[in-house]
């Protein structure tokens, strides 16, 4: 019960921060700091917040506590890290977050995930991992697939993978993909 409330209380919280406005660094230290006084000892909250310019197709994230995103271009895939702080909102008060920005080009895929896709386990007690997901979209002809198909194929993966066991935490998934379009990029 105490996760729920501390869940639903952060959303109404971001929300709240997102409408003031701002830049991606002064948001997250504002939540940071709310969340801190508001929410008990041991309950923080996982956020990676983004910023997707379509004009420019800049993606600009700051994370705290979430997975590091995936991010493959061309027959690349990487973990986009954070600098700076990376502890989840309101572990400690003074945390401030920094932002990256990346250029997504035509055919670049970003894939956002929660802990509950690595943690997902199989009957047998083992863990999907870290590994699973990049190796995955590594393998993936991502030309051919639409965000909502790669997310699809990589939710089918986990879900073969942990077969009938319960599942244990949240499965969030977020796919974000380029598309080349008369010589500029689009995203979706």
């Amino acid at each position: 019960m105490r996760a729920a409330m501390t869940a639903l209380m952060s959303d109404g919280m971001i929300f709240s921060s997102v409408r003031q406005g701002g830049d991606i660094e002064e948001i997250m230290g504002s939540l940071n700091r709310s969340m801190h006084e508001k929410i008990g000892k041991h309950m923080f909250t996982a956020l990676c917040a983004m910023v997707l310019n379509p004009e420019t197709s800049e993606l600009t994230f700051a994370n705290a506590g979430l997975c590091e995103p995936l991010l493959k271009s061309g027959a690349g895939v990487e973990y986009l890290t954070s600098p700076g702080v990376t502890l989840p909102l309101g572990a400690l008060a003074e945390s401030s977050y920094e932002h990256r920005t990346v250029q997504l080009v035509g055919g670049d895929v970003a894939v956002v995930f929660s802990d509950g896709i690595p943690e997902a386990r199989s009957r047998s007690g083992s863990l999907y991992g870290y590994d699973r997901p990049r190796d995955l979209l590594a393998g993936l002809d991502v030309s051919t697939l639409s965000a909502q198909g790669i997310r699809d194929t990589l939710l089918h993966d986990v879900r073969r993978f942990a077969g009938s066991s319960h599942q244990s935490d949240d499965m969030t998934l977020v796919v974000i993909k380029a598309e080349s379009v008369r010589g500029s990029s689009a995203v979706h």
